[in-house]
This record gives C-alpha cells, structure tokens and sequence, in this order.
C-alpha cells in the first residue's frame, strides 16, 4: 500500500514538473535539505520483531521560479523521508506549493 502512494505521490509530482516546463527556461533557483538520521537503542528489544537501531533519510529540496519580469513565481517544497523499519515515519508530501501573480 505504501509504495502505490509513493509511486501515485512521484507521478503527481512529475507531472507538476511537465505543466511548468516551460518556467524552466528562465532562471531557476534550488536549494533545500537532506538529512541522513541513525537511531539507536540502548535497552534490549521487548519483542523479538524489534531492532536496537534504525536509519532514515529525508530530502526537503526548495525550486524556485521567476518570469515575466519578475511579475509571477512559482515555488514548490516536496518533502520526503524513507524510513528503514518504521512505516509509519515513511512518508512523503508537498509543503508548498506556491504562484504568485
């Protein structure tokens, strides 16, 4: 179930990306974050199914675009973090998503 969201959630974001290539003839600007995060655990495991440690990665890159003489923009801020063991820290989202005329 959780793949199918992804592959739905990285084929609307690809298509966003279709809509506005045209926006990308002009100067674009990216930035943003990624993030490698381990977490360990000193007590022993209660169950047998847990793990004493966990790794994720998460990536929050930033696109920015400007046209028209600066008259309209466009921002988008995807987000996501893939989680070795914990679904439900898996995740992945849009945090903005922006025009401006």
């Amino acid at each position: 179930m959780k793949s199918i969201q992804m592959k739905h959630f990285f084929r609307s974001i690809f298509k966003v990306l279709i809509f506005i290539a045209p926006m990308l003839a002009q100067a674009v600007e990216m930035r943003g974050n990624f993030e490698f995060q381990s977490r360990l655990f000193t007590q022993d495991a209660s169950y047998p199914t847990q793990s004493n440690s966990d790794i994720s990665l998460a990536a929050v890159p930033e696109f920015f675009w400007s046209w028209n003489d600066d008259n309209d923009s466009f921002e988008m801020v995807p987000s996501v973090r893939l989680d070795q063991r914990d679904a439900k820290r898996t995740h992945a989202d849009i945090r903005e998503f922006s025009w401006v005329h």
